[in-house]
């Protein structure tokens, strides 16, 4: 087999000898011969490659073997080389036999020689690696397998070529040309400011070129200069020429002239400002000789040239209070007579010193005076408040102030007051007062305090009572709360009422004895309701009906601290002063009781040298302490003495007695009879009794051996107009036993 393909390469060889020289000279070194890697079949001055044995990964084949020129790949030469990434064939080469490179499949890069004619069947089959390669016009057969199994393969050839209509028709091959046709720019004119850096944008065509490299130049480098690849700098003003040469030898160009205009300003503001001018500055414009300043005309409604200047600012005066203009600067450059404009600058307000416009004004009130309070209003060192007048549409001055809140006092209570302020600039000694007038500022007073807030006491019963106070004018109504410093919320809406025919409120719904505490004020209907101050605290306690407590007779109680019973509201402080009987049958006493106070607490400090102190819940029988002060009756109805035994029998009974009408109660009798060392030197009853009163004591020797008291208790009690009666009788013995 290995000699039936050695023939037939050298059959190829002899025959693209003899087509193309039309004559072979035969020499004496005819024949197979190696030389380093490769072996080769020498005819004559020609020779082709019929075996490569080595492992290079970048092969290239020698264009001569002594004297002979290689011009022949023959069959199966590089087959199966695994190791080989890349081969360069001389431009000696013609021909490339069957199978040459089949199954390279490191093979990634072939350069085929320009005078290469035939390319053998299935030459680069199932070379996986090769993605690109160069099919000269000069090729005119290619077999029909040979590039079988490359399946990423580009076939790049030259228009109207053989290989063209090849790679064209073969469906495993991926036309591509081997020259642009063209190359276009993105513009063919351009302006670009000074100091600008930019990357040109290109096309190449054919999309499917081999080489899509272009390279740039610029006529003139001091204007815009460039990279070999397209990096544009504008360096100074004027107008440069920039060319794309596309690098694949086909000599296309494409051009784009640039025009380089002064660069932008990047700060323009306005730097000074007084009460009567101010100053614009910029900053400079790269490449700029000169500005032009110009300003907005709202008539025309276009931008006017106001003038040119080198300088980087522009001062105004002589402008009268709140003056403006709209401004904006265009930088330049003049070259031979040619002006080169640069992007104007954006437009800017610029001013005269002036103060701004007040904002955030808030207001507070009471009864008699008005706060006003505001935001700082730009450039002020000072306002101006007046009072508007909305009848008369008319102002009138208040005051001036450099604060910023101004206060307003004695003014009358719920009333409206208007005022207006604005700002004021000073400078100089010259005034500039804002053209921003705040006007329409509405402050309510609000209501007085209700004063006079307190109980009616003839009204107190059980279950309320009645409020009263001072009534005031001008005012809706009044709200009543109750208040309770406990709670969380320490006010309750109790009432609204309406001030017409408004005499006082009823408060209707709490227990006996139960303390409230209830306050007032009163409120003006306006769009937001006017509110006057709290009222000081009115506190109501209800009445208790009379409780009977029961004391030991016998048992004494200080009054002046002494334990206050559970659920009485209040107490009679008493004096007692009694005239001393003389006798045993002595049938009148006087007697003086008198309430001298009331308190609600169970103590109660004593003055003027009154010796006899008790404390008495209404309605209810305190035994006091006193043990020497005498209390006559008011009337002793009878006093009898029966003898019994060694001794004899007392009985007394007390007729009506008559008790101050704000009493309306009496306590319990004590008795003190006097009894000294088995004698009886007379006694006396210390304390008033009912009516009906029985008192009855046996004395035996000189002494008393018992007694006991008989008293029936029928008594009334009057409480804000109601009559409360009370029937009891209570007995009491007592045994002496000394």
């Amino acid at each position: 087999m290995k000699s039936k393909l050695v023939k037939s390469s050298v059959f190829l060889f002899m025959f693209t000898v003899l087509t193309l020289f039309f004559s072979v000279s035969a020499s004496a070194a005819d024949g197979y011969t190696t030389e380093g890697d490769f072996t080769y079949y020498v005819s004559g001055n020609y020779a082709a490659v019929t075996e490569y044995k080595g492992t290079a990964a970048n092969v290239v084949v020698p264009s001569k073997i002594g004297s002979a020129y290689v011009i022949n790949i023959a069959d199966r030469a590089f087959s199966s080389n695994k190791t080989m990434k890349s081969i360069s064939l001389p431009s000696t080469i013609l021909s490339i036999g069957k199978a040459s490179f089949n199954e390279c499949t490191g093979l990634t890069k072939v350069v085929l020689p320009s005078k290469l004619q035939t390319i053998g069947d299935g030459a680069f089959w199932y070379c996986t690696g090769l993605t690109a390669i160069y099919i000269p016009p000069s090729v005119t057969s290619i077999a029909k397998n040979s590039f079988t199994g490359c399946t990423n393969l580009t076939g790049y050839v030259i228009p109207g070529s053989y290989a063209e209509k090849f790679v064209y028709a073969d469906t495993t091959v991926t036309l591509g040309y081997r020259y642009a046709t063209s190359v276009k720019l993105a513009a063919t004119k351009a302006t670009l400011t000074s100091g600008t850096v930019i990357q040109t944008k290109y096309a190449v065509y054919p999309a499917n070129c081999y080489n899509k490299k272009v390279v740039f130049t610029s006529s003139d480098s001091s204007v815009v200069s460039t990279t070999a690849t397209g990096l544009l700098t504008a360096k100074g003003c004027g107008t440069a020429v920039i060319t794309a040469t596309t690098a694949d030898g086909s000599n296309k160009k494409a051009q784009v002239v640039i025009t380089v205009v002064p660069g932008p300003i990047t700060s323009f503001k306005q730097t000074g400002v007084t009460v009567d001018g101010y100053t614009v500055s910029w900053s400079k414009s790269p490449g700029a000789t000169g500005y032009g300043i110009y300003t907005y005309n709202a008539g025309t409604k276009k931008w006017v040239l106001l003038k040119t200047t080198s300088a980087l600012s522009y001062t105004v005066t002589g402008l009268s209070a709140g003056a403006s203009e709209y401004y904006r600067i265009l930088p330049y450059t003049v070259i031979a007579g040619k002006y080169f404009k640069g992007p104007a600058t954006s437009h800017i307000k610029a001013s005269v010193l002036a103060p701004g416009k007040i904002t955030d004004i808030r207001t507070k009130s009471n009864d008699s005076q008005v706060l006003i309070s505001w935001a700082a209003a730009p450039n002020a060192t000072g306002y101006q408040i007046y009072l508007h007048n909305l009848q008369t549409d008319s102002y009138s001055y208040l005051t001036k102030t450099e604060k910023l809140s101004v206060t307003f006092k004695n003014l009358k209570p719920n009333t409206e007051y208007v005022y207006a302020i604005r700002a004021f600039l000073l400078q100089g000694g010259t005034m500039v007062v804002s053209n921003e007038f705040v006007d329409h500022i509405s402050v309510w007073t609000t209501p007085g305090k209700v004063d006079s807030f307190g109980v009616d006491s003839d009204s107190v019963t059980t279950t309320g009572g009645r409020l009263v106070w001072n009534k005031l004018k001008g005012v809706s109504g009044y709200e009543i709360y109750s208040y309770d410093e406990s709670a969380a919320y320490k006010y309750t809406l109790v009432a609204r009422l309406p001030h017409e025919a408004i005499t006082g409120y009823t408060v209707d719904d709490l227990t006996q004895g139960e303390m409230k505490k209830y306050v007032i004020r009163a409120y003006v209907d306006t769009d937001v309701p006017l509110y006057g101050p709290i009222s000081a605290i009115a506190t109501l306690q209800t009445a208790m009906l009379p409780k009977n407590h029961t004391v030991a007779f016998g048992g004494f109680i200080d009054a002046l601290n002494t334990t206050k019973f559970s659920g009485e509201s209040f107490y009679l402080i008493k004096t007692t002063e009694v005239s001393n009987l003389s006798g045993l049958h002595t049938d009148t006493c006087k007697d003086i009781l008198n309430t001298i106070a009331h308190t609600n607490v169970a103590k109660y400090s004593f003055e003027n040298g009154i010796e006899k102190k008790t404390a008495l819940p209404i309605g209810n029988f305190i035994q006091p302490y006193n043990l020497e002060t005498k209390l006559a009756l008011s009337q002793v109805k009878s006093c009898n003495f029966i003898p019994d035994g060694n001794g004899y029998r007392i009985t007394v009974t007390l007729a009506e007695e008559q008790l101050p009408a704000a009493v309306n109660s009496t306590i319990a009798p004590v008795i003190d009879w006097g009894v000294v060392a088995g004698q009886h030197k007379g006694f006396s009853i210390k304390y008033c009794l009912y009516e009906g009163t029985t008192i009855e004591a046996k004395v035996q020797n000189g002494r008393i051996d018992d007694m006991q008291i008989i008293m029936p208790m029928n008594y009334t009690f009057t409480l804000s107009g109601t009559e409360y009666t009370f029937s009891e009788t209570i007995t009491q013995n007592y045994i002496f036993g000394w």
